[in-house]
């Protein structure tokens, strides 16, 4: 009964401790981030329909894995819309607003 204030000192202590390993954790994981933002009210997508009929699809289907196709489908499909739709990078903070 004598040291029923170390345990409950040591058990408030390992508490603070844990809580304050998780929020530096939580705080050093987040980090900044880029992202396009697509304006489509001015994309021309008479265009982009034109390209995307044009482009030689059989050059990424002949590819011998899933994930090649894929990788290669997307950054085809991106390119040719970029061409096409205007778009801008922006920085994401963690406490920035939605």
């Amino acid at each position: 009964m004598c040291f029923s204030w170390v345990t409950s000192t040591v058990k408030i202590m390992i508490g603070v401790d844990l809580m304050l390993v998780i929020w530096m954790d939580n705080c050093l994981n987040q980090s900044c981030y880029h992202r396009h933002v697509w304006n489509f009210k001015k994309g021309d997508f008479e265009k982009l329909n034109r390209l995307l009929s044009e482009f030689p699809w059989d050059t990424i289907f002949i590819l011998d894995d899933i994930s090649s196709i894929v990788d290669a489908w997307t950054d085809t499909f991106l390119s040719l819309a970029k061409e096409c739709i205007p778009y801008t990078s922006i920085l994401v903070r963690p406490n920035d607003l939605p």
